[in-house]
């Protein structure tokens, strides 16, 4: 079984220590849940995962690729050509239709999507219950249902490391359930998900659950 991504020894301050020595690795065909409560420093790690920020120290790599020290430009096809994030806000294109913003994966890396591609997205709109609003506009949606495209769009390239930080927080308990179902379903022997929850239930989903406190992480 081979690692996908691997933190050795990761420290991450702002105003004080957040993350402190920090081990963790991460293989194909896992789906792992981190746990904690608000504030944590459960999304800096995941962030420290996607190449968004820099680690102060120790070794983070990803699909064998080590992360300090990484380009811009480098940070960007990692999350292009590798890892896709689901973020708590979402981060659709307000001037796009929720089928654009689903398809802006592909559409952004300059490819023309595929009928295969376009049957996948709605296949995938049908999942999160959102069919019927393919013309619909961020603005013309709840919270909860722009969470839902999120989703949607972050599963359309079957990334090989898909990091969900709080995917279901908007979402009431059912539609939570059956996304937090969607995406452990989507993990295959070549990929995996890290899936950050202060949710139990949702984490149960995972088959295998850690625990982010004081700084460090421990079997849940």
């Amino acid at each position: 079984m081979n690692i996908i991504a691997e933190l050795r020894d990761v420290e991450k301050s702002y105003d004080a220590p957040v993350l402190r020595g920090v081990n963790l690795m991460i293989s194909e065909g896992e789906s792992l849940a981190i746990v904690g409560p608000s504030g944590c420093g459960k999304s800096t790690l995941l962030n420290l995962l996607a190449a968004l920020e820099p680690a102060d120290a120790g070794e983070i790599s990803v699909a064998g690729k080590s992360l300090i020290g990484l380009s811009p430009r480098d940070g960007a096809r990692l999350r292009r050509e590798t890892v896709t994030t689901i973020f708590q806000d979402h981060h659709l294109l307000p001037q796009c239709t929720v089928w654009e913003n689903v398809l802006l994966p592909l559409l952004a890396g300059g490819a023309k999507p595929t009928a295969d591609d376009c049957t996948r997205a709605g296949e995938l709109l049908v999942r999160v219950g959102l069919a019927g609003k393919r013309e619909s506009l961020p603005a013309e949606l709840s919270v909860g249902q722009r969470q839902r495209v999120a989703v949607a769009r972050a599963l359309l390239p079957q990334p090989k490391l898909l990091l969900a930080d709080e995917p279901t927080g908007a979402c009431d308990e059912v539609t939570a359930a059956a996304i937090a179902a969607l995406l452990a379903e989507a993990v295959t022997p070549e990929s995996a998900l890290v899936l950050v929850t202060h949710n139990p239930a949702i984490a149960a989903v995972c088959s295998r659950q850690m625990r982010l406190h004081d700084g460090q992480l421990e079997e849940a």
